[in-house]
């Protein structure tokens, strides 16, 4: 298995793992997210983790040729910018999407 299979794997998993709550129990999921995003250093954790997982597609995908590797590299551009923007830098910004 190559490096762009295994990241499409474990993106696709954050996404599916991070919305899936919201189709079963919506109210349960929206009261769980202003839990964890009361404090800004628990925002400035997750900005961490997502922007872990960017410099890392980043890295797999940087000299990969093809389609997918071209979509997976732009993408974790967009992971990156916005989790250290709004994450990291401006943790209130992502406090008042979720009120």
């Amino acid at each position: 298995m190559n490096i762009i299979a295994i990241v499409s794997i474990v993106l696709g998993t954050v996404i599916i793992v991070t919305r899936a709550p919201l189709i079963v129990a919506p109210q349960e999921t929206v009261g769980f997210y202003r839990k964890v995003l009361e404090k800004p250093i628990r925002v400035r954790a997750i900005g961490l983790a997502f922007t872990a997982l960017a410099l890392v597609i980043l890295r797999a995908t940087a000299d990969e040729p093809g389609t997918l590797a071209t979509i997976l590299y732009a993408f974790s551009w967009f992971i990156l910018a916005g989790s250290f923007v709004v994450l990291i830098l401006f943790p209130n910004v992502a406090k008042s999407l979720v009120d």
